[in-house]
């Protein structure tokens, strides 16, 4: 996740980090399935989207100890 990516979801608000979130543990569940299966032809991807979604947790947490 870059500088700029990372400043947008800061100016989000906690119910739309959390829909977001939402979204990208769907996905990736379902590149998991994928990975599994042998299809999915870039494996990294499953490994940097558990890493944003890390990032995205870490900002609800720190809005949640803001308040």
């Amino acid at each position: 996740m870059k500088k700029n990516d990372l400043q947008k979801l800061r100016d989000l608000s906690a119910p739309a980090l959390q829909k977001k979130l939402d979204e990208m543990i769907l996905k990736r569940e379902k590149m998991r399935i994928k990975r599994l299966a042998g299809k999915l032809e870039n494996t990294s991807m499953v490994k940097n989207l558990s890493k944003d979604i890390a990032v995205i947790k870490t900002l609800l947490r720190e809005m949640q100890l803001i308040k």
